[in-house]
């Protein structure tokens, strides 16, 4: 089906917010930006999350994976079972648009493993990495599918291509991303998949192009914060800021920071503003600072706040003043991203990304 404009996807939450109680702008102006995110327009989606969460008042720092686990509501459900009892949006989705829509050609003993296997790969980047996901996962088995024929078969059901993520649609990315960490406690699985990538990557001569990365230390720092934190990360742009040309080591810094945050334990925030204490000389707690800036900016799951987008002006200006080479570079981009944060518009865009605000 088409998918739905900004304006038609407004008024088709609106139709199903008359059916539950009256938010105020700040709630629903947050409700539509997620509903935005998530379905990229697709009509189903847009129904689905708006009926999940039409009565629902979200918090100032409600994100996007709070609509995704919003209980179906008892009109689309069974009306006898109680909130807890009904399933989240997320799952009756994720039914709805790949167990019951297999690819035609998706082989018959791969069927019940198409969630699993996709849920895994929406950590990956491009099809190599992807690649390296596949042989992990499949190292036992003897009916395999390889990236290659499964990026084939996304595209054949209709889904997007994104060339700097696997699974190129934002919203079911998103989808899948929850469905990983959840799939064992505590994240089992999620870190088992970002490790696997983070020893794949720093095996590697640290200087070997990568082309998304810049590197392949750039690709595993990635892996390394969306599983086991900033200090190695921080650490390793730190190091790297004198000695690399300012324009690429800018590259790689936004590219390791669209590292997805699931963990409960969200401090991004605070060591932005510097509200935490950190160790190291005043240039490397800027350079930690800048990180988490800019990983908030870079988060499309949420809106990002003006103390936030004013920090990342003043840290690209500071390091400026202390660069050797570079400053003019940094000077620019201090404007340039500044600009592009407060438009709610992605520093770093691609073809997922780029008209999602």
């Amino acid at each position: 089906m088409p998918t739905l404009t900004r304006e038609e996807q407004r008024q088709e939450l609106a139709r199903l917010r008359d059916q539950g109680r009256t938010e105020g702008n700040a709630s629903r102006t947050r409700l539509e930006g997620g509903v935005h995110r998530l379905s990229a327009g697709r009509p189903l989606v847009v129904t689905r999350l708006g009926t999940a969460t039409s009565a629902l008042r979200p918090a100032g720092n409600t994100v996007d994976w709070d609509l995704l686990s919003a209980p179906i509501r008892a009109e689309a459900a069974d009306a006898t079972e109680r909130p807890t009892e009904r399933p989240a949006v997320a799952e009756v989705l994720l039914d709805e648009l790949l167990v019951n829509q297999l690819p035609e050609e998706l082989p018959a003993e791969h069927h019940s493993g198409w969630l699993d296997t996709l849920s895994h790969l929406s950590v990956a980047h491009d099809v190599e990495c992807a690649q390296v996901l596949m042989r992990r996962r499949q190292a036992e088995e003897d009916e395999r599918l390889s990236a290659y024929r499964i990026e084939e078969l996304l595209w054949d059901s209709g889904w997007p291509p994104c060339p700097r993520h696997f699974i190129g649609d934002l919203g079911l990315r998103q989808l899948l991303m929850r469905r990983l960490y959840r799939l064992q406690s505590e994240g089992t699985c999620w870190h088992a998949d970002h490790e696997w990538l983070r020893e794949h990557y720093a095996a590697l001569d640290s200087g070997t192009p990568d082309p998304l990365f810049g590197t392949a230390a750039a690709h595993a720092m990635h892996h390394h914060l969306a599983s086991l934190g900033a200090e190695a990360v921080v650490d390793y742009l730190y190091r790297s800021f004198a000695l690399r040309d300012t324009r690429e080591w800018c590259d790689e810094l936004l590219a390791i920071a669209e590292a997805p945050a699931l963990e409960p334990a969200d401090d991004r925030r605070a060591r932005a503003l510097g509200a935490i204490q950190l160790s190291g000389d005043p240039q490397q707690r800027r350079v930690d600072r800048l990180l988490h800036v800019v990983r908030l900016c870079e988060d499309r799951t949420q809106a990002v706040d003006e103390a936030v987008i004013g920090t990342l002006r003043q840290l690209l200006e500071r390091l400026s003043d202390e660069s050797a080479r570079g400053a003019e570079t940094l000077t620019r981009l201090a404007r340039d991203w500044t600009e592009r944060a407060g438009e709610r518009q992605p520093l770093r865009p691609c073809a997922c990304t780029r008209h999602i605000g």
